[in-house]
């Protein structure tokens, strides 16, 4: 099951919200395990969906979260999408600004095909724009996709903050992204997802 088909009945079910704390206590629990390795963390980027993100107390179970785990807030990311922010604007900016008064990086995944205002990203105390993949796949091909991205890097960089391009699959579109000076790219091309152990072994290895 692909995970949005996963997320949509888990939400049906009244689920996403458990699943979305067990998720972000097994990100935290790992980043505090590579500490005590001696493997300097990299920040952890934890989906969280909007039905959770909106729910009361969200904020309280990321600080529970952090002390009980004694993770450092710097070793996690909040990536919400843009649909978390189209309701409850006051309410959602109080949030972001208290996760990033505890020192947690807040993230918004798949920026472009969303419902985003322009003037959200004034009005929220984000650190991070992830470029959707669907922009990223068409680079070689579609003059339309390379404007949309190169765009959203230069807005990125204007506003200092990091854009990151997702979903890099070849050589070919990494390069280009180089010459955007895109600040920050993942995908394929550099690793399919690993579980922890072969992770710390190929962070190791680099």
């Amino acid at each position: 099951m692909l995970p949005g088909e996963f997320i949509e009945h888990a939400e049906q079910r009244g689920l996403i919200n458990d699943i979305g704390k067990l998720v972000l206590s097994m990100a935290c629990q790992q980043a505090k395990a590579w500490s005590d390795a001696a493997i300097r963390p990299p920040r952890i980027a934890v989906n969280i969906s909007p039905t959770h993100f909106r729910s009361k107390g969200f904020v309280q179970t990321v600080r529970d979260t952090l002390d009980r785990t004694e993770a450092d807030p710097s070793w996690l990311e909040i990536e919400i999408t843009e649909t978390a922010m189209v309701e409850q604007t006051d309410e959602i900016a109080e949030k972001i600004k208290q996760l990033t008064e505890l020192g947690v990086s807040v993230a918004i995944d798949d920026f472009g095909i969303g419902y985003t205002s322009l003037s959200y990203l004034k009005l929220f105390p984000i650190q991070k724009l992830k470029i959707d993949r669907s922009f990223i796949s068409k680079l070689l091909s579609s003059p339309q996709d390379v404007a949309i991205t190169e765009a959203i890097v230069n807005l990125g960089r204007n506003l200092n903050l990091n854009a990151v391009a997702e979903g890099v699959e070849t050589s070919e579109q990494a390069e280009i992204l180089r010459q955007m000076n895109c600040s920050s790219v993942q995908g394929y091309f550099f690793s399919h997802p690993l579980p922890a152990l072969e992770f710390q072994q190929w962070l190791e290895a680099r």
